[in-house]
């Protein structure tokens, strides 16, 4: 059996190209289809998306499907999209989980949570303890460099970032609450919104590096030794 395929593969016209090939073929499947690509002219992800039903339908049948007469380009792009086993199952999502499975991931990752925030606040004390006990060895020129760093050095991103984010929030909601001539509330909004809301997000922007740089400060400094 000879199947030639003509005109542009894509997803606007796939759904009428798909009813004309595929449903005869698996009703009554051949042992052995010849495709004639020669006259494409265009094929996107829905073309090859045809082609991979195609040789589904004959794998399912015990037949074999044949593609001749494609573009070089159209060919090796084919043939990389090919399945090894034409047979394979299409991918289904994964089934969702019961409520007793949600409930015990939930729980896991709040436990995953307070222990991150339990190991952060053991070191911070035991980083604070050390220094305490070993004040000498503490490189305070090093902490007010990292302090000017992370926090003064920091203010004009976090100003900058503010400007932006305040920018776009008012810009978004401009057009909708003025279908209810509520525009002068933006800047409450925006205000609000930067303080309580993105405020935070920013400033734990700022508060990683904080956190790297308080414990590199902290630790004591390995002597090495000078090659005589």
């Amino acid at each position: 059996m000879v199947l030639r395929l003509t005109g542009r593969l894509e997803a606007r016209t796939l759904p009428a190209i798909w009813a004309e090939t595929v449903e005869p073929l698996r009703r009554a499947p051949p042992k052995r289809l010849m495709v004639d690509g020669s006259a494409i002219e265009y094929c996107d992800g829905a073309g090859l998306g045809l082609f991979a039903e195609l040789r589904r339908v004959l794998a399912a049948a015990g037949g074999e499907v044949q593609v001749t007469g494609l573009a070089p380009d159209l060919k090796r792009l084919l043939d990389l999209s090919a399945l090894e086993d034409p047979s394979a199952r299409v991918l289904e999502p994964e089934p969702r989980p019961g409520f007793v499975s949600q409930v015990g991931r939930a729980t896991a990752e709040i436990l995953a949570d307070i222990r991150e925030i339990i190991e952060f606040a053991g070191e911070a004390l035991a980083g604070l303890a050390w220094a305490a006990v070993h004040p000498r060895h503490v490189r305070y020129r090093d902490m007010w460099l990292v302090a000017e760093k992370a926090g003064v050095d920091g203010l004009p991103v976090v100003c900058l970032l503010g400007v932006l984010l305040g920018l776009i929030s008012a810009f978004q909601a401009a057009i909708p609450l003025g279908k209810f001539g509520a525009q002068g509330w933006i800047p409450a909004m925006v205000a609000v919104g930067m303080t309580r809301e993105l405020g935070p997000l920013m400033d734990s922007g700022q508060a990683v590096p904080k956190r790297a740089a308080c414990s590199w400060v902290g630790k004591p400094q390995r002597k090495e030794s000078t090659p005589l």
